[in-house]
């Protein structure tokens, strides 16, 4: 119930640093940085040297990846 909550609040953060896009998705540094790299790569804007990322952005890359049928579990 506290992740929600928490997740609830980056919701309203515009933008999220890397280390909270790393909290809201649930994954370590490492993890989201191969996200980046990815044929689909996880959508992120470069301000300077840093990366920020949007939730909404994170939500709607997220659902790319929804699972319809049992069968695409295999």
């Amino acid at each position: 119930m506290v992740l929600l909550c928490h997740h609830a609040h980056m919701m309203d953060i515009k933008y999220l640093t890397r280390e909270q896009a790393a909290q809201y998705l649930g994954i370590s540094l490492n993890h989201l940085s191969e996200l980046l790299k990815e044929p689909n790569p996880l959508p992120v804007f470069r301000l300077g040297r840093r990366l920020v990322f949007r939730a909404a952005d994170i939500d709607n890359w997220i659902e790319k990846f929804r699972v319809q049928h049992q069968s695409d579990l295999q």
